[in-house]
């Protein structure tokens, strides 16, 4: 039976291993100058830092097959229980924050769930006549709103719609503007094992409202514009 330092290891490893997909994805994208799925940015820099963290204990562990020493020293064992402690803090505060607040009460069951939501997210999912996207985007992103499709802000110029977008209904009921365009296909540019994306986006403002894939929509997500 493992101990509780095996499986603390164990646990930073397998994050660092997820954490080094969404930093080669995000490296991939800038490399071939394609736009990164939404959050993807958002994440990086967390990523880098399990990353980090999975890679120092991985060298602690080569350290101690070569010369038998500890295999995660106090120090280390002291740092990793800091950071999550800390981590799980921030996080009861949040979720207080918000179950105190009537008008934001509903977001910290979604938090506890395990979602991201911060207080622009919030505040954008609040106000139906709020825009976060280009002004040549923003008339798609307000029908979409309109609809009932669910959009949620994810920076400023940046949505994400749970949705599938029918480019042939588009062209036809809702016009994009000179510079915008919706694009599918997969993320390494190769072929559809690599993971697909779908969005509509403005080249000049480097604006977008990622949706969902045709091919990885599942029953039930709104098709827009619908038939």
């Amino acid at each position: 039976m493992r101990s509780a330092g095996e499986l603390l290891r164990l646990v930073v490893v397998m994050a660092a291993v997820g954490a080094g997909f969404v930093v080669v994805l995000d490296v991939g994208f800038h490399a071939h100058h394609q736009p990164a799925p939404a959050g993807l940015d958002l994440v990086l820099a967390p990523a880098l830092v399990v990353l980090a963290a999975g890679l120092g204990v991985v060298a602690g562990q080569v350290r101690t097959w070569r010369g038998g020493g500890s295999r995660l020293t106090f120090s280390d064992r002291r740092r990793l229980r800091t950071q999550r402690l800390a981590f799980e803090e921030d996080r009861r505060r949040r979720i207080a924050e918000l179950a105190a607040d009537p008008v934001r009460a509903r977001y910290a069951a979604l938090v506890e769930a395990g979602e991201a939501w911060s207080d622009e997210q919030i505040a954008y999912d609040l106000d139906k006549g709020a825009r976060a996207t280009c002004a040549h985007l923003q008339g798609l992103e307000g029908a979409l709103r309109e609809v009932g499709v669910f959009v949620k802000r994810q920076a400023q110029g940046r949505v994400t719609a749970r949705c599938v977008i029918d480019p042939d209904r588009l062209k036809t009921r809702l016009p994009l503007p000179a510079g915008a365009a919706f694009t599918e296909g997969s993320m390494g540019g190769r072929s559809y094992e690599d993971g697909l994306f779908a969005m509509v986006r403005c080249a000049a403002c480097e604006s977008r409202i990622d949706v969902t894939h045709r091919h990885e929509a599942g029953a039930g997500l709104p098709v827009f514009p619908a038939a």
